[in-house]
């Protein structure tokens, strides 16, 4: 997965725009979660046949 994020400068925000508690829950789950689904990707990505269709 990409993120995107365009990092504005806060005083561009909405008021109470949640972007840093966003980006720390983020980097938390991301954390947590990055090493079995690369792993559970891998596996299912190495058991799906290619039938050759674009």
């Amino acid at each position: 997965m990409i993120r995107r994020d365009p990092r504005l400068p806060a005083r561009h925000l909405p008021e109470g725009w949640p972007a840093e508690r966003a980006q720390q829950v983020f980097r938390v789950l991301h954390a947590e979660f990055d090493t079995e689904a690369r792993a559970v990707t891998a596996e299912v990505l190495d058991v799906v046949p290619d039938d050759g269709r674009p």
